[in-house]
């Protein structure tokens, strides 16, 4: 009898440091997630920002050559002109700066990814919101697939915008039935990813227009979303040489995307 009970002592002191190093990887997970999305954010925020700037000075640059023509033939508005063009030139300093400010970014040599490993880390940080919402999440991978070669934290952060996305939308539409279904499979040379949410979709019209950046068509959320997600998303696509498509057909959501293998070997 004092052998078992001991045993049974053993056993939950092992059961609870077991439990104690799960709680711990999963906070050192999503700090790294959350890091890694700030930083990616705010790079693509600033280059956004800064390519956007352009137009303005384009504008500008057109009022001022107008106004130059008229002060040369009616010899008025001098004062407006360099007033105008002074701003002008602050404007396109301030410009230069910022675009000397934004940082190089190197990219880490690509390494091989587990893709449905990738899916589990996230969905892990995801629980305690997925619970409080009431998300049924139905994933059904492929069981072995092939390694995926590209930049895991860039991955990572595709996967958390898009579900982040997903919940949202379907927290806004209210409905009772409330899923995400996820799929990762091998289509001959391809790694397919699909993440389909039972929300409201995406209008017809803004479906280009939800991957620019400073897009977002959660205005009132409690959550903030600066609109930089799929505009992120995007970046992450092309980055790896891949394919997405909103399906028009689907209820809901339906995104699917297509990475290009260049690995053959199972993970």
């Amino acid at each position: 009898m004092i052998m078992a009970t001991h045993e049974r002592q053993r056993i939950s002191m092992l059961t609870e440091s077991m439990q104690q190093g799960d709680g711990e990887r999963l906070h050192q997970l999503r700090a790294r997630m959350a890091e890694e999305q700030l930083d990616q954010g705010a790079y693509e925020a600033l280059a956004a920002a800064i390519t956007q700037m352009q137009t303005p000075f384009n504008m500008l640059n057109a009022a001022l050559e107008m106004l130059q023509r008229r002060v040369a033939q009616q010899h008025r508005d001098e004062q407006l002109l360099t007033i105008l063009m002074a701003v002008r030139e602050q404007g396109l300093t301030t410009l230069e700066s910022l675009r000397q400010s934004l940082p190089q970014r190197q990219l880490a040599t690509p390494v091989s990814v587990n893709l449905n490993k990738l899916i589990h880390e996230v969905l892990l940080t995801l629980t305690e919101r997925l619970l409080a919402t009431g998300i049924v999440i139905d994933w059904q991978p492929q069981k072995v697939l092939p390694a995926l070669i590209g930049w895991e934290s860039r991955l990572r952060c595709l996967l958390m915008q898009l579900l982040d996305n997903a919940i949202v939308a379907i927290t806004v539409q209210g409905d009772d039935m409330r899923s995400i279904h996820i799929e990762s499979m091998q289509q001959d040379d391809w790694l397919k990813l699909v993440i389909h949410d039972s929300g409201p979709g995406i209008p017809a019209g803004e479906r280009l227009m939800v991957f620019e950046p400073f897009h977002s068509r959660w205005p009132q959320t409690p959550r903030h979303h600066s609109g930089m997600g799929l505009s992120m998303v995007q970046e992450t696509i092309n980055l790896h040489g891949a394919n997405l498509i909103i399906d028009p057909d689907a209820d809901g959501c339906r995104i699917e995307m297509h990475f290009p293998l260049f690995n053959g070997n199972a993970v």
